[in-house]
């Protein structure tokens, strides 16, 4: 629930749907490409398989050590946190 008063801040054009791009376009500007709507559309799943790319590259180092992603995690967040 929003407090009175209270302005949302705006979203990044990035990451807009893309039906509220009509609605914020610039008047004669081009529509984006298809190929960037799809890649919007699609973040997700591009974040996913940018991460699986990642980590299949530290799977070897983890199970040579014993580890599994999950500890990993664990153990990563209690390093950061110090």
């Amino acid at each position: 629930m929003r407090k009175p008063g209270h302005k949302s801040a705006e979203m990044p054009a990035a990451l807009t749907p893309v039906g509220a791009q009509a609605a914020t376009a610039v008047p004669g500007a081009a529509p984006p490409a298809p190929a960037q709507r799809l890649a919007r559309r699609n973040l997700p799943l591009l974040l996913l398989h940018a991460r699986e790319s990642v980590i299949a590259n530290f799977r070897p180092i983890l199970n040579a050590h014993g580890l599994t992603e999950q500890q990993w995690r664990v153990v990563r967040a209690l390093l950061d946190a110090g």
